[in-house]
């Protein structure tokens, strides 16, 4: 079953695009780095096939899937003080299961996810943000994201007109708050703070919206990349050869001038460069060579806050960029030992345990461990 869906999202989605959008639409966006940044539009080929998932993988996605299921409020959300971002995650999870608002076990849930988010989509600005929403501008990137990551697989013209119209608005949002340097801040109208995380969540977001169809100014995009490359910091490591390494890390934020290493941004950052078609260069080849070094740590060392603070979200952005890694070997060794560390930390109803909820943790880790079925866009190669 999991393959018929496969085969028909994948024809569905490649149909979409060259018959609406054309070439333009997906073109890959590259900036001038300087003449030490190698740059390619290529897609890496793997030498080996990547790792299948196995039945106990398998199993551990779908216990996931029926905890979100049956855990949706009755509006659709998910959570309370992070609403939009555990919600726009929880739609991420059920598509990267297989599911759509009109087709899979749970197309009722990924529907009511849909309309919360354009229920609660503000039609003045269109933030995705209501009440007393504490995900601010990273619960309107999840959401964005999680909208133009469905926009080519619906076949309901007018729910299809309806997400496309809410895309639009949103992104018109999130480029005119850019920063001068190329970031972003916590909210929208906040122009002089700018932020690591926030800013690789709009550059997710503008940058599947542009690959969808909507019209995103190239240069905004290129911006946003240059800040991250400003934030890039020379981190060189011992490797466990014991022999030191050239590595790069991501600076929290150009405003503060706060330049402490970070596992979650290096992943973050990496995985979004990626994104924009750049898979080559000294700066992303020395981040992921630093992360590989680390990523066994896990709540260990002197960096444990982090991987404990924030362990989902540097995993679903480490998943994505050794997925998207020239090198097959990083994400066959990542995929093995994530696996097995996240189905060790499931709980017996399907969830796990999180400190934004378990909504939260529960999506994230569903949507790491179903990456190899490529339902996503986010996962194609």
């Amino acid at each position: 079953m999991v393959r018929k869906y496969r085969f028909l999202f994948l024809f569905m989605l490649l149909l979409f695009f060259a018959l609406a959008f054309g070439s333009e639409s997906g073109e890959i966006v590259l900036i001038d780095n300087g003449d030490d940044e190698a740059k390619s539009e290529t897609t890496p080929e793997p030498d080996e096939e990547e790792p299948e998932i196995t039945s106990r993988i398998r199993r551990a996605i779908n216990n996931g899937l029926v905890y979100l299921s049956s855990e949706q409020n009755s509006d659709g959300s998910y959570g309370s003080s992070y609403d939009v971002a555990c919600t726009s995650l929880a739609g991420l999870a059920f598509v990267a299961g297989g599911h759509l608002p009109n087709r899979g076990e749970y197309a009722e849930n990924v529907d009511k996810i849909v309309k919360h988010l354009m229920k609660i989509q503000r039609r003045d600005t269109g933030y995705f943000h209501y009440r007393n929403d504490n995900s601010r501008i990273h619960g309107h990137g999840f959401a964005g994201l999680f909208m133009a990551q469905i926009l080519g697989m619906l076949t309901d013209k007018d729910l299809q007109d309806s997400v496309k119209s809410a895309i639009v608005k949103a992104s018109k949002l999130s480029v005119g708050s850019q920063t001068r340097d190329g970031g972003w801040g916590y909210v929208p109208d906040d122009e002089t703070f700018d932020e690591g995380s926030t800013t690789i969540t709009q550059i997710q977001f503008l940058r599947a919206a542009r690959d969808a169809g909507i019209n995103i100014s190239k240069r905004k995009i290129n911006n946003a990349i240059r800040y991250v490359y400003k934030c890039a910091m020379q981190t060189d490591f011992k490797g466990s050869d014991g022999k030191d390494h050239l590595g790069y890390t991501f600076k929290y934020s150009l405003s503060m001038n706060y330049n402490r290493s970070s596992y979650p941004l290096t992943a973050a950052a990496a995985s979004v460069l990626q994104g924009t078609g750049i898979y080559e260069g000294e700066i992303l080849e020395g981040a992921l060579a630093w992360m590989r070094n680390y990523f066994f740590n896990f709540g260990t060392g002197s960096d444990r806050s982090t991987y404990t603070t924030w362990f989902y979200y540097a995993q679903f952005y480490a998943a994505q960029a050794f997925w998207h890694s020239n090198k097959i070997a990083d994400w066959k060794l990542y995929y093995k030992t994530i696996s097995d560390k996240l189905i060790s930390m499931q709980n017996v109803n399907g969830s796990w345990d999180a400190s934004y909820g378990n909504a939260y943790g529960t999506a994230i880790a569903t949507l790491i461990l179903a990456i190899p079925d490529r339902f996503l866009p986010l996962f194609q190669k």
